[in-house]
């Protein structure tokens, strides 16, 4: 599934606004299989939805957002890439490779 999956660890997916990052970002773990912390814009008919990271599939994760947040990384997860969209982010924990 290629696919960019944007950060949002509160899950709620109708105040995400992918052009500004508004309702995007904050603290949370980021896990291979876990909590469905990543939204897709593209699930729903474009209304967008909240899955899993799977390390993997190849996706790129998007890490947006006015605020930033600590971001923990729980065991080894892996991503084709990484974009930082917004200020503020801090990567900790775990291990990261690229897919």
């Amino acid at each position: 599934m290629l696919a960019t999956l944007y950060w949002d660890p509160d899950q709620i997916a109708t105040n995400n606004v992918i052009a500004t990052g508004a309702g995007l970002g904050g603290s949370g773990i980021w896990t291979d299989a876990g909590a469905a912390v990543w939204f897709n814009p593209a699930l729903n008919g474009g209304a967008g939805g909240h899955v899993s990271w799977n390390s993997f599939v190849g996706d790129t994760a998007v890490f947006a957002g006015p605020n930033g947040g600590t971001v923990t990384i729980s065991g080894a997860v892996g991503a084709a890439a990484v974009e930082f969209r917004g200020a503020g982010y801090v990567v900790i924990g775990g291990s990261f490779m690229t897919a």
